[in-house]
């Protein structure tokens, strides 16, 4: 899938020059058909995420 890529939302910088690149998707709800996208740079959305969760598994 082709997309551009986002400004991270942890660090707020560019993530054009980063070697790997994390996109999140967020839906309202099953149904609908909205969703939000967010970029990461994988080390920040790590940083942030709950014990057990692993962005490289």
């Amino acid at each position: 899938m082709e997309y551009d890529r986002l400004r991270c939302c942890i660090c707020g910088e560019d993530t054009a020059d980063a070697a790997d690149y994390v996109q999140i998707a967020v839906r309202r709800s099953p149904e609908g058909p909205e969703v939000q996208y967010f970029g990461a740079h994988p080390e920040h959305l790590q940083s942030v995420l709950a014990k057990g969760f692993d962005v490289w598994d």
